[in-house]
């Protein structure tokens, strides 16, 4: 079982790497990805997001 595991690990794809990958390489404008983002995200998602990279409002001091 273990090495079912193993395996596994081995072939995940880091769909996060993919995205920015998709960007860098001109092949998806910034915008467009930015907006299939918040909208695929949940309002907490979002809130959550914009708390822990803080820019929310409570930290304009």
């Amino acid at each position: 079982m273990y090495a079912q595991t193993e395996k596994k690990e081995e072939n995940m794809t880091d769909y996060r790497d993919m995205a920015l990958e998709l960007v860098e390489d001109g092949m998806v404008d910034p915008n467009m990805m930015l907006l299939a983002c918040l909208k695929y995200m949940s309002q907490d998602e979002v809130r959550d997001m914009l708390d822990v990279n803080e820019l929310l409002e409570r930290f304009e001091q």
